[in-house]
């Protein structure tokens, strides 16, 4: 807040209320995400696309999203760390 004018664009990625009225997350929340971490790449995004998105999303979205992705996977160290990030 102290200095906008260093600030040209701003993107939020694995946003989450935090504070002292915070819900928890809920850990069967990302049940497939540990199992996700034994499977290809392919696999793994399969296994999550029921965590990412809702269920009223149209299947030609999410495989457009998921197209994106692929071009920037996470290691899969990194992706658990934001998982346990989460969840902590």
């Amino acid at each position: 807040m102290g200095y906008p004018e260093r600030v040209e664009q701003l993107i939020l990625g694995c946003t989450a209320c935090g504070g002292f009225q915070r819900r928890a997350c809920r850990r069967q929340g990302f049940a497939g995400a540990d199992g996700a971490r034994h499977h290809d790449s392919e696999e793994g995004a399969e296994a999550m696309v029921p965590y990412i998105y809702d269920a009223s999303t149209p299947r030609e979205r999410i495989d457009q999203d998921l197209a994106v992705r692929r071009t920037v996977y996470p290691t899969t160290e990194g992706y658990m760390g934001q998982v346990q990030g989460i969840i902590a």
